[in-house]
């Protein structure tokens, strides 16, 4: 019987290596993809949405021993990704790119794409602290990766349930140290030494992504005008630093964001707390949509630790959290992700909070 074949997304990092060098120990049958997403002329470096150096992800496949296909998905990253982006921005709400672009581009045309160059493979895999498990019955579970500090589940919620069927998450049981000393013991200590991407975009890119917002009165809870902005799309839900108003008795942090009037609403950091939380375009992976209340416990944003509270569903796409104590500055645009101990039950985009 001939080994399964898997398709490995490769980044060219640490943790897609490592990831082919335990699917290749495995037994498995192992080429590489890597997805071309940002036009000529930006900038590459330590973000998502930078040129990748196709050559060097092409001699890391050849010092693997695997085959490897670069794909050009620039189109289909512009219209699901950027669109989406630049969109929820000028609409005053902050948008999160990697959630978009897990759902549409990485685990969806991607593999459509691979598929119609003909690319044979069973099974995707990427370098995920994440863990794929099945219960009694059979249905897949998706789990927080054993490393808390890198587990990536958070940006996974919005991916149709189906699609996990054909996916391996090799590195869900391993820490970064451990996947670290696994490239450095196999010869690949540069990697092993490479600094980890840490933004959606370089400072260029995001400037040329959020150009063209118009400049407004930042205003306090009554409406009296405390400042100007330089663009709705420039501020967040929560944000401290960049407002330019230093000298203050208090610190003032952005409560809310209005389109309508291309203001941005300042207030102290005590009034920015919120108990309830509405939900909007929600996909459940774990479980079905339940039919009544349940317990959970809720992740705003990827470094907010779960917090219990209580789920109040409408339909299947939407539903109100409600949070036993007030979570700071949940933010229109996010996602808000519900999980039963490191099982990730599903999530949905923060529609409003109060």
């Amino acid at each position: 019987m001939s080994a399964e074949k898997v398709l490995v997304g490769m980044s060219g990092g640490v943790d897609s290596t490592a990831a082919v060098m335990l699917l290749l120990k495995s037994g498995y049958c192992v080429s590489g993809v890597t997805m071309e997403v940002a036009p000529e002329g930006v900038p590459g470096g330590n973000s998502c949405y930078g040129a990748e150096d196709i050559p060097a992800i092409k001699d890391l496949a050849r010092r693997l021993g695997i085959s490897h296909a670069a794909l050009d998905l620039r189109a289909e990253y512009s219209a699901f990704v950027l669109a989406y982006f630049k969109s929820e921005y000028a609409a005053g709400r902050t948008p999160n790119p990697c959630v978009m672009c897990n759902r549409q581009v990485k685990f969806g045309a991607l593999l459509e794409k691979a598929a119609a160059s003909g690319l044979a493979f069973d099974k995707f895999a990427t370098g995920h602290y994440v863990r794929l498990e099945r219960d009694a019955s059979g249905r897949i579970l998706l789990r927080q990766g054993r490393d808390s500090k890198k587990d990536q589940s958070y940006f996974l919620w919005n991916i149709p349930r189906q699609r996990f069927e054909r996916v391996l998450f090799p590195l869900g049981d391993l820490t970064k140290d451990e996947v670290r000393e696994l490239a450095a013991s196999a010869g690949f200590r540069d990697l092993a030494e490479k600094p980890e991407s840490q933004d959606f975009a370089p400072p260029e890119a995001m400037e040329e992504l959020l150009d063209g917002g118009r400049p407004g009165n930042i205003v306090d809870a009554s409406g009296a005008v405390c400042g100007r902005h330089k663009g709705i799309s420039r501020y967040t839900v929560g944000q401290r630093k960049g407002l330019g108003m230093g000298g203050l008795e208090e610190p003032l942090f952005v409560s809310a964001i209005n389109s309508s009037d291309n203001t941005v609403v300042v207030s102290p950091k005590s009034e920015l707390s919120r108990k309830i939380v509405r939900l909007r375009a929600m996909n459940w992976v774990s479980t079905d949509a339940p039919s009544g209340p349940v317990k959970v416990s809720v992740k705003i944003r990827r470094q907010h630790e779960p917090a219990p509270a209580r789920f109040l569903p409408e339909n299947e796409s939407c539903g109100t959290v409600e949070f036993e104590q007030g979570q700071f500055a949940p933010t229109p645009g996010q996602s808000a992700v519900l999980y039963d101990g490191e099982v990730l039950l599903g999530g949905g985009i923060i529609e409003a909070a109060a």
